[in-house]
């Protein structure tokens, strides 16, 4: 049994802490905690930024509760009243093995009782709004503190976790991207991202960056939403103008712009697979086999969708994000909707994105969930977990 951190316990960290606990899993699970600014109701993420705007659409709340960090510690009371819900994980639980840990990624005080004897340490946090200072508080500033407080602990970890997004790339004229192609966005969102990937490969541990393309599961539903609002129509005189074009595993004729995206379920699976290898490679890209045309995966989604296009009730989580239900607006959930973000901006401005290639992650042995977008959106459909 290993113990774990997750730093920034939200949307994914959550479903993360769940599998890697157990809770989704067969036998015993690990002893993990889930950092986090609060409670149910408080703020899921962990990376606080100074002076945030709280109401901004697709960020957490910000941590406003009295409580204070250095009196919650470890504690595991009152876990049957610390639900997940608000980490896209309706109803459930933090489990026996899977305790809240109160902290603010901001602030180093908050970090020095951090769990003895850490094995591993997920960092999965997401930033307050889309602006460049709260995306440099939360995924530079913050990781610099969570490194630093590990650190002055004397924790000897076996692994370091980052996630990372694919929105580091700034290809889109339908390029093939993989680990070595060259990441250089000019978007400040990119450009952070990048600087934080060295910080966490330049730490004093081992450390491991995936990149994880948009991810989508229960909560998350934009394209859904998208492809409701859409005649089949609009798609269709898309494609045809547009011509064929390559996806992930051999042409389709369907049209790009491209859209790269991974399941929830996966992003968890993707890190607990690579926590089992004694020796990952220092980088991935996650992100499933199929980078499709985004008129392809709107077609698709509005041909599964009942008579009159509504789709199946589904409640939406409190940490879901804006950014995953409405108009698209331009402010992303976490490192992760800003890459889906990215890919949607290379659509609205006729551009064909980028493919993004998960063969290194594949060859490692990683065996998807939902391969392409076709079994994890028709899981949402089906209104099944993850």
């Amino acid at each position: 049994m290993a113990r774990v951190l997750i730093a920034g316990c939200g949307y994914l960290g959550a479903a993360l802490g769940r599998r890697l606990a157990g809770a989704d899993l067969s036998g015993t699970g690990h002893e993990v905690w889930g950092l986090r600014r609060g409670p149910s109701g408080a703020d899921s993420s962990g990376a606080g930024v100074s002076g945030a705007d709280p109401s901004g659409a697709g960020a957490p709340e910000s941590f406003l509760s009295e409580t204070n960090p250095s009196e919650v510690g470890l504690s595991k009371t009152n876990l049957s009243e610390t639900n997940l819900s608000d980490a896209g994980l309706p109803g459930s639980e933090f489990t026996e093995n899977f305790a809240p840990f109160i902290a603010d990624l901001g602030d180093p005080e908050s970090l020095e009782d951090l769990p003895p004897d850490l094995d591993f340490v997920f960092y999965t946090a997401a930033a307050d709004e889309a602006a460049e200072t709260a995306y440099r508080s939360a995924y530079f500033t913050g990781l610099e503190n969570t490194l630093d407080a590990l650190s002055n602990q004397n924790q000897n970890l076996k692994r370091f976790f980052f996630a990372s997004s694919t929105a580091v790339y700034a290809q889109s004229a339908g390029e093939w991207v993989d680990e070595d192609s060259p990441a250089e966005a000019a978007h400040f969102r990119g450009r952070i991202m990048r600087e934080a990937e060295e910080m966490a490969l330049g730490g004093p541990y081992p450390a491991t960056v995936v990149r994880f393309g948009g991810i989508y599961g229960p909560g998350r539903t934009r394209l859904i939403e998208e492809a409701r609002r859409w005649s089949l129509e609009t798609p269709r005189r898309t494609l045809e103008a547009a011509g064929p074009v390559e996806t992930g595993d051999g042409p389709s004729g369907e049209a790009g712009p491209y859209v790269n995206r991974i399941h929830r379920e996966d992003c968890a699976g993707v890190f607990h697979h690579l926590m089992g290898m004694s020796a990952p490679a220092s980088l991935y890209l996650g992100v499933d086999r199929e980078p499709a045309g985004k008129c392809e995966v709107l077609r698709w989604l509005g041909e599964q969708l009942p008579p009159g296009g509504a789709a199946p009730e589904e409640p939406v989580p409190e940490g879901a994000g804006a950014s995953d239900h409405g108009d698209i607006p331009p402010i992303p959930d976490g490192p992760q909707e800003a890459a889906a973000i990215s890919d949607d901006r290379d659509f609205h401005l006729g551009g064909r994105g980028k493919r993004c290639s998960s063969a290194r992650l594949r060859s490692a042995g990683y065996t998807f969930i939902h391969p392409t977008f076709r079994e994890g959106y028709g899981a949402i459909l089906a209104g099944e977990g993850g």
